[in-house]
């Protein structure tokens, strides 16, 4: 709707403004620039974003019938045009006002089977293997502690460091980028991010590709990924129970290494562990094939009736064997350390941490339970929550009961509903409390109970994205709006101070429009809409000039202003829908941004872009009639036409969006059947290839449609 409006902004004005400049006869610049568009849209984008996403990935567009919706209207909206204007219709080379009215009325068509389609109406042919629903998160999720705990020990886990030696800031941010990673991003965020990016400012939708080498710089004491032409151990860090038989342990070649035979050994070393009493001692040499990426091995784990303290040992690599001299063992990654946790001794049980946040609004929260020290035995704890600041029945659902750990069972979860009042107040509390030991232990841990402070969801910023408190993201960094226009403009003049220097460059040149757009009103008045209306505005002064500069342009080395605008033009157009499109298509895990933005966009340009201009004269010479001027311009039609009508010049337009339907019809099959055969439309085996194809694709167009513009190639 009105993301719709606003993308296809420049090439409506454009017809508008061309449309009054031209005393509202027809003209060549608006409609040419038009379907141009489309074919830059449809062949160029989508190449780029098929060869943007690596062989290894798939981008799969899930709301298949969203999109069925958008392709159909992009290849219908192309073809009425031929009816209308070509010798299939009542009225070849003129508009007549029913015309104009149904081609404006297939806007709002569009928009009400695209939100049928949203909400499922269409789905009883959809394959039962295809999900009925992708949830669409615009919003980053609230953490509690435990929450965050339970990612670090993830992060622990892979990366083999304690969390004691975690840089919590760093980490926050990391956790963050993993959630933005899972979040939905809309088609006006994209182009705003593409526009940040020209401009030379720094995108608030993070390069995935960047989130990921964030993760190196998590720890105070960093462990650096593998370097190239290195080989290593997965996981360097692995804590196993002493019953639970073998610990498997995984030994990786770096990508670059793919192809390359090699050899390497390892030994199992002794530390608190002993060999023979708590593992069984192995060496062994592990023999890579060429295309062999990963090794498995298992080393025996012990399992006695002692009771005994928590016990470590260590296994290394050595005598790396490689045709290359410059393939080495990874530091970082050449020995991986065990803890065998003692199963002969029960354990005690504690409370993960003693104090934790809750958001209302944000879900229930939740208490973990660790089982410390041992994990022989049943036992049991019974537990209860006590009124603190928060009551029972107002603030949370009180809970008690007893929870049992089976034998080897380490951590357990209880959940507590907390409730949403809807209501300004302070901070509450309440406690969580464990007691009374049962079975193979009658101890509790160094933690017997946990506060839980319940967070008011009055305290939140609202906005597109919600930063959470927990994790101390700077909340502007996703805000597409400035609160005043002093903030915008120290936003045009200023650039971020790790601002690279090509971003500088394009910075100063063009200082002085992002000045201009600078005075636009702040989001923050009339919720958005002043801006949306002033920016129209911007937009038509802008669209003008560019039509005249576009008309002078071309007639300065020859061309006509039809084939001016189905190249320059129309690709000054889409620029800022390819570079949305490219972020969509690495940024999201589906394929529905990227491709949408094209359908989406080369529909509404015809339903609005030429049906708002073409209603408007068709009705415009229905009222005024055959004036003088139209009578010279189009002698002889008078006899046929007595009450006037404007009319479009069918020739070599129709012949252009003729020759855009048939390769369009070709792109659509050509995903289909990309769809079918690996999975989804965009990255996967051969995109390089396919991407040519579809480059290849707008470049016939351009050249056949330019040559029978200038006449080179007669017209039907």
């Amino acid at each position: 709707s009105l993301m719709a409006l606003g993308s296809s902004a420049p090439e409506i004005i454009l017809s508008l403004v061309g449309l009054v400049g031209n005393d509202f006869f027809a003209e060549e610049l608006g409609p040419s620039t038009i379907v141009g568009s489309a074919s830059f849209n449809l062949f160029v984008i989508i190449g780029i974003c098929v060869a943007s996403i690596p062989a290894s990935e798939i981008r799969r567009i899930e709301r298949f019938n969203v999109y069925k919706v958008t392709a159909s209207n992009s290849l219908f909206a192309y073809l009425w045009l031929i009816v209308i204007l070509g010798s299939f219709g009542t009225s070849p080379d003129l508009i007549e006002v029913w015309e104009g009215v149904l081609t404006f009325l297939f806007f709002p068509m569009l928009l009400l089977l695209a939100y049928m389609a949203d909400i499922g109406m269409f789905d009883s042919g959809r394959s039962s293997s295809e999900p009925k629903d992708v949830p669409i998160n615009t919003e980053l999720p609230s953490f509690t502690l435990n929450d965050t705990y339970t990612h670090m020990v993830r992060m622990s886990e892979q990366r083999g460091i304690k969390i004691k030696d975690f840089s919590p800031q760093l980490a926050a941010d990391q956790i963050t980028s993993d959630q933005i990673g899972k979040m939905y991003f809309s088609r006006a965020k994209y182009r705003h991010n593409a526009i940040r990016e020209i401009f030379g400012k720094k995108e608030f939708i993070p390069d995935p590709v960047k989130t990921k080498s964030g993760m190196e710089q998590i720890f105070l004491k960093p462990v650096e990924p593998q370097a190239a032409h290195s080989v290593g151990f997965k996981y360097v860090q692995h804590i196993v129970l002493e019953n639970c038989g073998t610990v498997e342990l995984v030994v990786e070649k770096t990508e670059d290494l793919a192809g390359t035979p090699l050899t390497v050994w390892y030994e199992t070393i002794e530390g608190e562990a002993k060999a023979g009493e708590d593992f069984v001692y192995a060496k062994a040499k592990l023999y890579f094939a060429a295309n062999e990426m990963e090794k498995r091995f298992a080393i025996k784990i012990v399992d006695d009736d002692i009771e005994e303290e928590d016990e470590t040992f260590t296994v290394r690599l050595f005598d790396l064997q490689c045709h290359d001299p410059l393939v080495k063992l990874s530091p970082m990654h050449e020995t991986a350390n065990i803890l065998i946790v003692d199963d002969d001794r029960p354990g005690v049980v504690s409370m993960a941490s003693q104090s934790i946040e809750a958001q209302e609004g944000h879900g229930p929260a939740k208490m973990v339970l660790v089982r410390q020290g041992g994990g022989k035995g049943v036992v049991k704890v019974d537990y209860s929550t006590k009124d603190g600041t928060a009551i029972a029945g107002k603030d949370y659902i009180k809970e008690s009961g007893t929870v049992t750990f089976e034998d080897g069972e380490l951590e357990k979860e209880i959940m507590i509903e907390i409730l949403d009042d809807e209501m300004y107040e302070k901070e509450e509390s309440f406690t969580f409390e464990i007691f009374n030991p049962q079975g193979a232990s009658n101890k509790l841990g160094s933690y017997t109970f946990t506060e839980i402070v319940i967070k008011s969801d009055d305290k939140i910023t609202t906005m597109v994205e919600k930063v959470t408190y927990l994790l101390n993201i700077n909340y502007h960094r996703f805000q597409l709006g400035q609160e005043s226009w002093g903030e915008q403009i120290h936003d045009a003049v200023y650039w971020e101070e790790d601002t690279p220097f090509g971003g500088k460059v394009m910075h100063l040149l063009l200082l002085p429009w992002a000045l201009f757009a600078a005075t636009i009103p702040p989001t923050l008045y009339c919720n958005g809409w002043l801006a949306f209306v002033w920016a129209l505005g911007y937009i038509g002064i802008v669209t003008a000039m560019i039509g005249d500069l576009a008309s002078l342009f071309g007639c300065s080395i020859g061309l006509s202003d039809s084939v001016t605008a189905l190249t320059f033009v129309a690709l000054g157009t889409s620029l800022p829908d390819t570079f949305a499109s490219r972020t969509a298509a690495l940024s999201d895990t589906t394929a529905d941004n990227a491709v949408g933005n094209v359908t989406g966009s080369n529909a509404v340009n015809v339903y609005l872009g030429l049906g708002l201009p073409w209603l408007i004269a068709s009705i415009y010479w229905r009222i005024v009639g055959p004036t003088c001027e139209w009578q010279e311009k189009y002698p002889g039609a008078l006899k046929d036409y007595p009450n006037g009508g404007f009319f479009v010049k069918a020739g070599p337009l129709v012949f252009s969006v003729a020759l855009f339907s048939v390769l369009a019809i070709c792109s659509f099959l050509l995903l289909l059947v990309r769809r079918v055969t690996v999975g989804g439309e965009l990255g996967g085996p051969k995109n390089t290839p396919v991407a040519g194809v579809f480059i290849g694709f707008w470049c016939v167009f351009v050249i056949v449609a330019s040559l029978n513009f200038e006449g080179v190639i007669e017209t039907f």
